[in-house]
């Protein structure tokens, strides 16, 4: 399909596709406040990289890739929030660890995993929460 608007029941989901058998996915969705681009493994539909304007300024402000294995499943994912060009998240699920650049240096996320939903982050000498210190230095969900 390509060109095909799509948004399902909903009137304020708007999207675009660009599939191609055989090639990676595209998506552009614009939905309450936010767009995203994002690129698709071929064979899974998994997302590989994510585009995202979380405040609605017209300006890409958010950039997550992944890396993937062959039948899609997600090995890390790294996120950069502003786009400056410095990571600001990373997880590895195949060593089950998370990393926060904070700072000026990376910080261990502790506590991280299915069973642990409150991962936390040691700054300063003080334990705080992961989703606190992600909001602080700029990721905005879209």
């Amino acid at each position: 399909m390509v060109g095909c608007a799509l948004g399902g029941s909903d009137p304020d989901v708007v999207s675009e596709a660009i599939d191609v058998p055989g090639l990676p996915t595209v998506l552009l969705t614009s939905a309450k406040g936010t767009t995203s681009l994002a690129v698709y493994q071929a064979n899974t539909g998994q997302p590989v990289v994510v585009l995202g304007d979380t405040d609605n300024d017209g300006i890409f402000d958010m950039l997550t890739y992944s890396s993937l294995s062959a039948d899609g499943e997600l090995l890390v994912d790294v996120e950069d929030y502003g786009m400056d060009g410095q990571p600001d998240f990373i997880l590895n699920f195949e060593k089950n660890s998370g990393s926060v650049y904070y700072d000026g240096s990376w910080r261990e996320v502790r506590d991280l995993g299915p069973n642990t939903p409150r991962a936390t982050v040691e700054i300063d000498g003080e334990i705080r929460l992961l989703h606190d210190v992600l909001t602080e230095i700029g990721r905005r969900p879209f």
